[in-house]
């Protein structure tokens, strides 16, 4: 009796740890192929909003530009650092042309020295086109030190 006893207890141990371990691997595997399904959906949606994001990315710098040249109060920094910020997420969401990539570095940048926003709004405006210089390759050092013919050319396409 103790025999069976001892034996029904090693047999239902041992189908607890193979359930068990069945079970871990079987979690283990759904959560790699969810991993893997997301990482796909963000590469494809990537691709896929490429051709409709760079119309939007070109007006929405252009507008940047007007607002803070043109319009130059309170309403027109805010508006011009909304556009600014929309141009460089939709830029990070999506593979653009490099002259796009340099549109909105440029926007940004000029935007950084003539905007009259918080130091915090800036700060994050210069984080968001540190970010988008790492992730598009973009040298962005040299775009720093802008000379004033540059900033005179950039002023001059806000129209």
């Amino acid at each position: 009796m103790i025999r069976l006893l001892a034996v029904f207890i090693v047999a239902f141990c041992l189908g607890g740890y193979a359930s068990l371990y069945i079970l871990s691997e079987y979690v283990i595997d759904i959560k790699e192929n969810n991993e893997a399904a997301i990482n796909r959906k963000v590469s494809v949606s990537t691709f896929i909003n490429t051709q409709n994001a760079e119309p939007l990315i070109k007006v929405s710098n252009m507008l940047a530009r007007y607002s803070v040249c043109e319009l130059g109060t309170e309403e027109g920094d805010a508006i011009a650092l909304a556009l600014s910020m929309n141009s460089f997420y939709m830029g990070l969401s999506t593979s653009q042309s490099s002259e796009v990539n340099l549109d909105t570095v440029f926007t940004g940048s000029l935007l950084t020295r003539e905007l009259n926003v918080s130091s915090q709004k800036i700060e994050k405006l210069n984080e968001l086109i540190g970010k988008y210089c790492e992730e598009k390759f973009i040298k962005c050092d040299k775009f720093e030190n802008l000379n004033e013919e540059k900033l005179i050319e950039l002023r001059l396409k806000c129209t």
